[in-house]
């Protein structure tokens, strides 16, 4: 099965709303006051332009209210974020230590620089800025979320779901998003069925969202329970704006478990054609093709996948078990033949049955 939680920046997406109303009330509270009127004004108009997401602005305002002001946390801050958001991330840094330099007791100053770390995949030091927003803010539902997504990146589960556990206890109001991103988690435990419950509660409050629909057909998929597999990936192509090459790879292999090769091959077909030169996909199309009694076309598949990756063991079995088929022993056996050298060479054990099966293949037609 492809693996479809590899884009995990899925994790800091659909929360800037949630953000921005937790920055605009720092900011609003902020305890500097400002005698000036144009720089009252010129202060409100940065969070005004924050707010509806306009970064670019901000930059610009702040940057100017540096030559009208006494340097202050809260300025750096939300340059920061503006920064940050728009990709600046070393002008972001900049900002957001000098924001702690100025108050190293606002949680928030952490927080936000714990998340740029996440945004740009500095995993360990989010989890300590993060940690340290925490220590400041012990209630800060929004540390712990996103310390969850940083520690199930470094492959700390158990940390990850105490944290998400503890992010949906504190959260004043339930966000799908949450629960989806303790799925993840549950399904990478094996924890199966607490993953769906997961992902069900998510599509109970957002029902439009492909991507709960995407990862619920997975864990069904992993589950052996394809139809429900289908029904979902059926939902989520169907919901999406884009297609997206996963949904029909996906589908393609609970047909395929279906013995639906017809079915299989039409959405491997369509992966490969929003995704070309996928391995996987041409693969599974390859082994589709053999079910179908269509060798040559599979023969063409394996020998595409083979010259995109000439080290995968299962694009030559694939291309042996056609050629055996198309009664070209020489030819199948030399392709089993490099199948298994090239699996023995893989220290995972993930290979033992394409091993196995190739070697009785070999004896079988050298008789």
């Amino acid at each position: 099965m492809k693996n479809n939680y590899r884009n995990k920046l899925r994790f800091i997406q659909n929360r800037r709303g949630v953000r921005s109303v937790i920055l605009i009330i720092l900011l609003l509270l902020s305890s500097l006051s400002l005698a000036a009127d144009e720089i009252d004004d010129a202060w409100a108009e940065i969070v005004e332009l924050y707010s509806f997401g306009r970064y670019e602005e901000v930059i610009a305002q702040a940057t100017e209210l540096f030559t009208l002001v006494t340097p202050f946390s809260d300025l750096y801050l939300i340059r920061g974020i503006a920064y940050r958001d728009t990709g600046y991330f070393a002008e972001a840094h900049e900002d957001f230590n000098a924001a702690i330099d100025l108050q190293p007791d606002n949680g928030y100053n952490f927080f936000h620089r714990g998340y740029a770390f996440l945004m740009e995949n500095y995993y360990v030091d989010a989890v300590n800025d993060f940690s340290s927003a925490l220590n400041l803010i012990p209630d800060m539902y929004e540390a712990y979320w996103n310390r969850g997504i940083a520690y199930n990146w470094i492959s700390e589960n158990k940390l990850s779901l105490k944290d998400l556990n503890k992010a949906i206890e504190l959260i004043p109001q339930y966000n799908p998003y949450l629960f989806r991103d303790r799925a993840v988690v549950l399904n990478e435990m094996g924890l199966y069925e607490d993953a769906l419950n997961d992902y069900s509660t998510a599509i109970d409050m957002y029902t439009d969202e492909p991507i709960f629909y995407a990862e619920r057909g997975l864990v069904l998929q992993t589950l052996g329970n394809f139809a429900a597999s289908i029904a979902d990936l059926d939902t989520a192509i169907l919901l999406r704006s884009t297609a997206n090459a996963d949904d029909y790879y996906n589908r393609g292999v609970s047909y395929a478990q279906l013995m639906q090769y017809d079915k299989a091959v039409s959405d491997f077909t369509e992966s490969i054609r929003l995704q070309p030169g996928e391995v996987d996909a041409l693969n599974n199309r390859a082994w589709s093709f053999i079910q179908l009694d269509r060798f040559a076309e599979a023969v063409t598949d394996c020998t595409a996948a083979i010259e995109l990756d000439p080290d995968y063991p299962i694009s030559y079995f694939n291309r042996a078990a056609a050629l055996e088929r198309l009664k070209n022993p020489e030819a199948a056996i030399a392709d089993y033949r490099t199948a298994v050298e090239l699996a023995l060479k893989d220290e995972t054990g993930q290979f033992e049955t394409l091993v196995f099966n190739a070697q009785a293949a070999i004896e079988k037609l050298e008789e």
